[in-house]
């Protein structure tokens, strides 16, 4: 499969995503939980899309986000919501939520949002000027023809001790279906969790595998 074909594919895809996208909120929250996406480290976003996940990013009080995408349609249109965000926070409820932190005088204030760098790439050549605590792969994994590749990139781009959490908001058989009707030329099935494991432990200790009819997840630290 060649990588215009994938571009070209999420390219036609980018205008209609974020009317397609569904929040299952109960589910996102346990994949964030999980990947330990928490306050104050930096996150890598691979295969981010619209930006999907930013506004949860900014709620959590992350330090930074790097996200990448192939799709330079997609890229825009992330660009463009994360422009519209920083001009405008109040638009999106959730973030009125966000938890106050302690200053060193002992008051407590809101943080600023975090920011966010996106980067039109491929993420499995891409060299960043920084290493990484969490690499989030969500509802993308099987759009890498050569998981292999994605992690051993993935290892080499997080500190040590950083995570990887490899994600999905449905399960394997849901998203394999999904795909064979609307993807199947830009994507492969999602690797079983036993086999994903595998492939992982020589770079990651694995702590997460959950794979049920609602979700999929495999985490891990670098080792």
């Amino acid at each position: 499969m060649s990588q215009k074909k994938i571009i070209d594919f999420f390219n036609k895809c980018a205008p209609y995503w974020d009317e397609w996208a569904i929040r299952k909120e109960e589910i996102l929250v346990k994949l964030l939980d999980n990947a330990n996406i928490t306050a104050g480290i930096d996150v890598l976003d691979i295969a981010c899309g619209t930006g999907f996940l930013f506004s949860d990013y900014i709620k959590r009080n992350v330090h930074s986000v790097t996200a990448i995408d192939l799709s330079p349609e997609m890229v825009r249109i992330a660009r463009e919501k994360n422009k519209k965000l920083y001009n405008n926070p109040q638009q999106i409820t959730s973030l009125e939520h966000r938890p106050y932190v302690q200053t060193t005088k002992n008051t407590f204030c809101k943080p600023p949002l975090c920011p966010i760098k996106i980067i039109c790439d491929d993420a499995q050549t891409y060299q960043f000027d920084q290493q990484f605590d969490v690499a989030m792969i969500f509802n993308a994994f099987p759009h890498f023809m050569e998981p292999e590749k994605i992690i051993i990139a993935t290892a080499k781009n997080l500190k040590y001790g950083g995570r990887i959490a490899i994600s999905h908001d449905m399960g394997r058989q849901e998203l394999d279906h999904h795909h064979q009707k609307k993807a199947s030329e830009i994507s492969i099935p999602l690797l079983h969790q036993d086999d994903l494991v595998k492939l992982m432990t020589p770079y990651f200790d694995i702590d997460i595998v959950i794979a049920n009819n609602d979700m999929f997840q495999v985490c891990g630290t670098k080792k």
